[in-house]
């Protein structure tokens, strides 16, 4: 019984780990989309501000 007591604690812990995983690259993923969204952005304003001062 102690053992089967040890591995339900040991996995709870590994879905409470994978868990919190997946939650950390949730938010990685949405991090790394609001800077490319910010660059491209600069990028269009960069070129627009371009095209205005060209004429």
């Amino acid at each position: 019984m102690n053992n089967m007591k040890k591995n339900l604690i040991l996995s709870a812990i590994g879905v409470g780990l994978q868990t919190a995983g997946g939650i950390c690259l949730f938010v990685a993923a949405l991090c790394i989309g609001k800077e490319i969204n910010q660059q491209i952005r600069k990028t269009i304003i960069k070129e627009l501000s371009k095209q205005v001062s060209d004429n």
